[in-house]
């Protein structure tokens, strides 16, 4: 009955508890870094699954802290490049387990986020690879477009997440616009920095125009001139991925179609290849 299965429910979360901290402590004894990130991160996610939230707190706060160190360590231009491009994808998975795992109730709002975002600022990025930082970012931007829904794409049984513990409150979606606000700007930096590369300029710009077009309501005013900004300069470096283009046109057209928004209708005439 109810009772046999809250014992089975409490003896896996002490088994799960038990576990975690034997792998907390062995973890560190693992010579290579990026073995030991890719550890820490895997941890997490069997520690959060299992509703050990306090030890997947701990996992990801430790793994931040490494890679801190690894943005710090001193590399060849080759293992820069490298560090990098690796960094794109383990960020990517890292902020798909932050989605599901709650904020802790004595920390700030997304203190794991934004830990993470003062990491990557710090980073010694590769000057002729400013681009992967901007795809981290635009990882970055959908994760808190994620955040800002009543309730999360995906979710994992017996946790709650942020959508259940702040309920879309108005003081979470404020402090998400700061972070949103605050990472717009960040990657309009990079756009500029990228100005002496036009190609990957004009891609950094489709792909932000992509995430937006994914993830943001273009019927806001605001929305809609960030995209139209954003395909203007993919279009006047004229390295722009001319069939990409075409596409993410197309898209917009067919939600407005689907939705009847006539907004997105008029954005799309004016996203000319």
């Amino acid at each position: 009955g109810c009772g046999c299965l809250c014992v089975s429910v409490s003896v896996c979360l002490c088994c799960c508890q038990a576990c975690a901290a034997y792998t907390f402590v062995t973890i560190p004894g693992v010579m290579d870094v990026f073995s030991r990130l890719n550890l820490y991160l895997v941890s997490a996610q069997v520690a959060v699954l299992n509703q050990a939230l306090t030890q997947g707190d701990a996992f990801l706060k430790t793994a931040i802290s490494l890679l801190a160190d690894v943005a710090s360590a001193p590399e060849d231009d080759s293992a820069m490049k490298n560090t990098e491009v690796w960094l794109s994808s383990y960020v990517n998975s890292f902020l798909s387990t932050l989605l599901i795992v709650p904020d802790h109730p004595e920390k700030e709002v997304l203190w794991l986020l934004k830990g993470l975002l003062n990491v990557l600022q710090d980073f010694k990025w590769d000057t002729q690879r400013l681009g992967v930082k901007g795809q981290i970012f635009l990882q970055v931007f959908a994760l808190l477009c994620a955040q800002s829904q009543e309730r999360f794409i995906y979710r994992i049984a017996r946790v709650d997440s942020n959508d259940q513990l702040y309920g879309a409150d108005k003081k979470f979606v404020a402090e998400l616009g700061k972070v949103v606000e605050n990472l717009t700007s960040e990657l309009f930096d990079i756009l500029k920095s990228l100005s002496t590369t036009p190609d990957h300029q004009a891609q950094l710009a489709l792909q932000f125009v992509n995430v937006l077009v994914a993830h943001a309501d273009l019927t806001q005013a605001d929305m809609a001139k960030l995209v139209m900004n954003l395909w203007s300069l993919a279009k006047k470096q004229g390295a722009g991925d001319k069939k990409l283009m075409a596409r993410t046109a197309a898209y917009v057209r067919s939600c407005g179609d689907s939705a009847d928004l006539n907004t997105y209708a008029e954005i799309a005439d004016r996203l000319t290849v």
